[in-house]
């Protein structure tokens, strides 16, 4: 059985569209249950031994929840708090031998520069979200590593699909040609462009 944290979000929606695909039994971790399979459970102020209660019924984790509110997440402390919540679900996990988990990353984990990216690309974030990221990747590799857990850690790049906020690029663009209308493209400076 797999344990989805943040499978009401952005990616852990779409990481449960594929476990329903396949036919994959999975609970959700959710502040705000939606369906039959959600736990309400908050795993910032969650209290440790319900947790550990949730995750003993489990095998593997895919750990998507994280602090995401749009405009703020890059520069938000908030994202700190998130290393702590993840750490501690590790800490359960690793007391209830999980087989493996799967945790989420940011291609802004690494440092920029003007070549694409790779898997061996040099690590040096420079917003709070992706320096968050990489101390949740390091303790969560050190910690599970450690205790012969199965670790993966996918950092996602940019990305976009069902649950984007409206106002970003592609579901604007998707909007305006879709009713027939025109969209003026700003000038920038800005240069984010990671895919290879």
């Amino acid at each position: 059985m797999i344990l989805v944290t943040g499978g009401s979000g952005y990616i852990g929606t779409a990481v449960c569209n594929e476990l329903n695909k396949r036919h994959l039994a999975h609970t959700i971790i959710t502040r705000k249950p939606f369906a039959e399979n959600c736990i309400k459970f908050d795993l910032l102020e969650g209290k440790t031994s319900e947790l550990s209660d949730i995750v003993n019924a489990h095998s593997h984790i895919i750990h998507c929840a994280w602090f995401v509110e749009r405009d703020k997440y890059l520069a938000g402390v908030e994202n700190f708090d998130w290393v702590s919540g993840s750490m501690r679900l590790a800490s359960v996990a690793d007391n209830r031998k999980i087989e493996h988990f799967s945790g989420v990353g940011t291609c802004l984990e690494y440092k920029p520069g003007p070549f694409p990216k790779s898997i061996t690309s040099e690590i040096g974030a420079e917003t709070n979200y992706g320096a968050a990221k990489i101390a949740t990747y390091t303790g969560l590799k050190q910690l599970l590593d450690k205790n012969n857990i199965k670790f993966s850690w996918s950092r996602i790049f940019h990305i976009f699909g069902n649950q984007e906020h409206h106002n970003k690029l592609v579901p604007t663009i998707n909007r305006c040609v879709l009713n027939n209308e025109g969209y003026e493209f700003t000038a920038s400076n800005q240069v984010i462009d990671l895919t290879h």
